[in-house]
Parts: C-alpha cells; structure tokens; sequence
C-alpha cells in the first residue's frame, strides 16, 4: 500500500496541472493580502487579516475542481 501512495505522490510532482495550480494559489496567496494592505493604506482604514479569511475560498473552489478532474480522469482513463 506505502508503494501505491508514494507511486501515487511520485506522479503527482511529475504532473504539469498540479504545478500550474500550485503557483497561482500560491500567486494568490500573495496577492490578496498584500492588495488589502495596499487599499487600506489607500482609503484609510484599518488593516484587518480577518477579511482575508475568506477571501481565498472562491479561489480554491475553481481551481481544486479543475485539478482534480484533470487528475482523477486520467487515473480512470488508464483503468485504475
């Protein structure tokens, strides 16, 4: 079972949807706080990391769909 995952773990850093994904959550990741700070600082209120909390869930409702179709489809394509 340990061989599966690992094999599993193995083709999964291989795969260029997991990389694409990664770096624009991680793009985002970024992004977001540092644009809120931005605006705070621009319209003159007060920085709260509370509103980010949120903010990064939409994100990840598109592209964990879209990675993990990509994924799994493959895997049942090949018969597994």
């Amino acid at each position: 079972m340990n061989k599966l995952i690992f094999a599993g773990l193995s083709r999964l850093w291989k795969d260029r949807a997991f990389w694409v994904c990664f770096l624009v959550m991680f793009a985002l990741g970024v992004y977001l706080p540092v644009n809120n700070y931005m605006e705070s600082i621009r319209y003159e209120f007060e920085f709260c990391p509370d509103m980010l909390l949120l903010q990064y869930a939409p994100f990840v409702c598109l592209t964990a769909p879209i990675f993990v179709s990509l994924y799994l489809g493959v895997d049942y394509s090949d018969g597994t």
